[in-house]
Formats: C-alpha cells, structure tokens, sequence
C-alpha cells in the first residue's frame, strides 16, 4: 500500500511517549530521543499512515526490545 504520509510513537510499560517520529520512511533503532539504548523489555507502538486513497489508518502493537550484555 503506498503511504502519503505516516507517524510512529513508541511507548514505555507505563505507556508514557518516549519515542516519536513522522514521514514515510520513520524508523526506530530502539534509542531514546537522547540517542541512549533503552532497557530491554516491551514497548508499545503505534503507527498512523495516511493511504493514496485518502484513508488514515492506525496499527497498534508491541516489540521486545533484548538487551547484549
């Protein structure tokens, strides 16, 4: 599906914002907005994209983030 536009955020366990971004090609690397690793553990996200067609759509999720000792 082609996006026009897209936004992702990232969330902690306590669902407190740690991590936005806009534009078709918004990533996450699983740095904070200080560029610091965050903990292992589950985060949340959510990500809104707008389709060609004009429709807005929201995908909602986790991703275990592992930590490499």
């Amino acid at each position: 599906e082609q996006l026009v536009d897209m936004k992702m955020e990232i969330f902690d366990r306590w669902g407190k914002l740690i991590y936005e971004e806009s534009g078709p090609s918004a990533s996450w690397d699983g740095t904070n907005p200080q560029n610091n690793v965050v903990q292992g553990g589950v985060y949340g996200y959510r990500i809104t994209y707008q389709t060609i067609r004009g429709e807005i759509v929201t995908k909602d999720g986790v991703v275990t983030v592992m930590s490499v000792d």
